[in-house]
């Protein structure tokens, strides 16, 4: 889950948020944890100029697409909240955090698949046109915070098992 979340947070982070040293610093941590054949990237970012970041980061807002964002599912967690009992009670809230937050990434993300489809439709007056486009926005940069929100959690729970 963490790795599929990775790959929201690092586009939209490009396009909507604060793409700098402080979120590269973050983003390679859990990059190498969960995806490390990809943490490379990030590596030769952080040993970037901070001019040279500010080039990439300029680059990612003027001409990164809209990505396609799946609902994402922890089927298996989901399928075992009833025996969750049997676990200790720190556990078993996490879990129930995660998940809680994972439904309100979907929730971000629906709202942001509704109004990207609004700027599509005919005859839409420049105005509300422009009300979508801040509301695509403004949907992306939820599901960017959510998104790192859930894959902090889930290194918090991690840990706390090691």
């Amino acid at each position: 889950m963490a790795h599929r979340l990775l790959g929201v947070v690092y586009p939209y982070e490009g396009t909507v948020g604060q793409f700098n040293r402080r979120f590269l610093e973050w983003f390679h941590a859990q990059e190498t944890r969960y995806a490390d054949n990809f943490a490379i990237v990030s590596k030769l970012l952080l040993h970037g100029s901070e001019d040279e970041l500010r080039s990439v980061a300029t680059h990612l807002k003027q001409t990164a697409s809209p990505q396609f964002v799946p609902l994402q599912e922890a089927k298996y967690a989901a399928s075992v909240v009833a025996q969750l009992h049997e676990h200790d009670d720190k556990f078993t809230i996490a879990v129930l955090d995660i998940l809680a937050n994972i439904a309100m990434f979907n929730e971000n993300r629906n709202d942001w698949q509704y109004w990207f489809q609004l700027t599509f439709a005919p005859g839409l007056v420049n105005e509300n046109h422009v009300r979508a486009v801040d509301n695509v926005k403004r949907a992306e940069t939820q599901m960017l915070k959510r998104a790192k929100i859930v894959v902090d959690k889930i290194t918090k729970l991690e840990d706390g098992f090691k």
